[in-house]
């Protein structure tokens, strides 16, 4: 489970409702059948996306990793980013997850400023 802004949630709960597989335990985005999507399925549309957003290709996996260095550096603790992504520790979610933004790396005034120079 993850948060969701509010008006996500009620799109996300229309779009079911408005599906032929409407249940409870149906997905929001499935087959025609109410299966499972195949993931081939999913890069038809997220392909398009990141090229009409001028970024450069990603996986969905990448997209994961984006959101934690996103919340990171939004301050969240790296034990909330942690629990949010399901990791055993914090610690595999800042090896693994946490990358470096390059607006956080210090220049020689910050350094100077942090160590009262």
């Amino acid at each position: 489970s993850v948060p969701v802004e509010d008006g996500l949630l009620r799109d996300l709960a229309a779009r079911r409702l408005a599906a032929t597989h409407s249940g409870d335990d149906d997905l929001v985005f499935g087959t025609a059948t109410g299966k499972p999507a195949h993931t081939s399925n999913h890069y038809r549309w997220l392909k398009p996306a990141m090229r009409e957003a001028g970024v450069p290709w990603a996986g969905f996996h990448n997209l994961r990793h984006t959101f934690a260095s996103r919340l990171f550096h939004a301050g969240k603790m790296v034990t909330v980013v942690s629990k949010l992504l399901g990791h055993s520790s914090p610690s595999f979610t800042l090896d693994v997850y946490i990358h470096t933004i390059p607006a956080d790396v210090p220049d020689g005034g910050d350094i100077a400023a942090a160590v009262g120079v």
